[in-house]
C-alpha cells in the first residue's frame, strides 16, 4: 500500500491501512477511542486558548503548534492554516490540525519523531480528520466557533450550511460526503 503523502491519499487507502492498524496496535486505538473529537472538545479547546490563523506558508497546509507538549489536550495551541486553500482542503486540514491538539503527543507527527512514526502518526490523524469533517453538526460548529467562512461542496457541507449560505441550492446536486 503506497502512502508516500497519507494527507492525498485516497480515503479507500487510509481506511484500509488503518482498520490493519486497528487490529495491529488496538491498545493505541482504545485509548484514541475513548476521547473522541466533539463539539464539546472544540469548546474545551478555545477555553484553552486556541488560536487559529491563516497566513501563507510554504511546503505545508498546516502546522498545529503548542508551547505545551505534555498535557492532552494540548494548552494554548496556534493551527496555521494555508490561506490560499480551496473551502474542502481547507476544512480538512483545519480537522486534521486539531486532531494534533486535541490527541497531543499520542498522535504528533512532528519532526522530532522518527520517520516511520511521522507516517503512521499522520495517517491516523488523517482517518481520524476526515470522519470528524464529515459530520455535519461537528463542521458546523467547528467553523462557526472559529468564525471561518462556511462553504458547501458536498452533502455534510450543504447538511451543516444550507441555511447561512446564499443560494445553496438543492441537495441533490452536491457530491456524497467527501473523503478524498
Amino acid at each position: 500500500m503506497n502512502l508516500r503523502y497519507p494527507t492525498q491519499a485516497s480515503w479507500k487507502t487510509i481506511d484500509l491501512y488503518v482498520q490493519h492498524d486497528h487490529q495491529k496496535n488496538s491498545l493505541f486505538w482504545e485509548k484514541i477511542d475513548v476521547r473522541p473529537f466533539t463539539c464539546g472538545s472544540l469548546d474545551q479547546l478555545i477555553t484553552l486558548g486556541l488560536q487559529v490563523e491563516f497566513l501563507k506558508l510554504e511546503g505545508a497546509y498546516g502546522y498545529a503548534r503548542s508551547q505545551d507538549k505534555e498535557t492532552i489536550p494540548r494548552k494554548y495551541a496556534n493551527i496555521q492554516i494555508h490561506n490560499l486553500l480551496r473551502p474542502y482542503n481547507r476544512d480538512k486540514t483545519i480537522f486534521h490540525e486539531l486532531m494534533h491538539v486535541w490527541h497531543g503527543y499520542s498522535l504528533d507527527d512532528g519532526f522530532d519523531k522518527k520517520e516511520h512514526v511521522q507516517k503512521i502518526n499522520t495517517i491516523r490523524v488523517e482517518w481520524l480528520s476526515r470522519q470528524a469533517r464529515a459530520d455535519a453538526e461537528l463542521l458546523r460548529h467547528t467553523l462557526t466557533r472559529l468564525r471561518i467562512k462556511p462553504w458547501i461542496y458536498d452533502k455534510a457541507s450543504y447538511d451543516a450550511f444550507q441555511t447561512q449560505c446564499e443560494n445553496p441550492g438543492r441537495k441533490e446536486d452536491y457530491y456524497p460526503t467527501r473523503m478524498d
